[in-house]
């Protein structure tokens, strides 16, 4: 009978891993593939990728293996500063099938390691989520959170979108709020132009016809 450590490892190299399935939707990065041939050490954790794979999603990583840094020879990377549920999620977000999703609540945890290894495409996708959010958030306090959050990764249109969703929400909401007095005075200054335009914009004209009984075009 076989022991556990016996299947364990078979299932980490026979071609019946299920990480070598062709129909397989959801790749599981808990798991060594045959192909495998990179570990990431988080928190005392190991995800399985392979170079190709991270050299292929990001630039940082292909200066990291075409240099001579120590990576470029070893089978273990450690990620001391980051955490194991972050750069899971992460890594599952940058497969284009996956069906894990950039949303509201994986955000803080995509954006950063999105940010710091210049993967273009999935910065986009956060920057899509946010500028969603911003279409239906009406608490004067969640829109200072998004511009933060947008200021700290260079987010330039979610900027852009949140001086406007300001300048159409009750200024009582945020005028005395702490949080939004954080805010760089010259994007205070700008929301306040901003909202000056709104009051000043001129309503929308009305129409009254005469009641006739014909409709206004006979």
């Amino acid at each position: 009978m076989s022991s556990s450590r016996d299947i364990q490892y078979y299932t980490s190299t026979s071609d019946e891993n299920l990480n070598d399935d062709p129909n397989l939707k959801e790749f599981d990065f808990t798991i060594k593939s045959t192909w495998s041939d990179l570990q990431l050490e988080v928190e005392g954790k190991t995800l399985y990728v392979t170079r190709s794979f991270l050299a292929m999603i990001s630039p940082v990583f292909r200066r990291m293996f075409a240099s001579e840094f120590k990576e470029n020879e070893s089978t273990n990377i450690s990620l001391p500063d980051k955490k194991y549920e972050d750069v899971l999620v992460f890594l599952r977000c940058s497969i284009p099938w996956s069906s894990v999703k950039v949303t509201n609540e994986n955000i803080v945890q995509i954006l950063p390691l999105a940010h710091e290894y210049c993967i273009a495409g999935l910065v986009e996708d956060c920057c899509v989520c946010l500028m969603q959010e911003l279409d239906t958030v009406i608490e004067a306090k969640r829109i200072c959170d998004i511009y933060f959050l947008a200021d700290k990764y260079g987010l330039t249109k979610v900027i852009e979108k949140c001086i406007e969703k300001f300048s159409k929400t009750s200024s009582a909401q945020y005028r005395n709020m702490e949080l939004f007095n954080t805010i760089p005075s010259d994007i205070r200054y700008r929301v306040m132009l901003a909202r000056l335009q709104v009051i000043d914009s001129p309503p929308a004209p009305t129409f009254v016809f005469a009641q006739s009984g014909r409709t206004p075009w006979k």
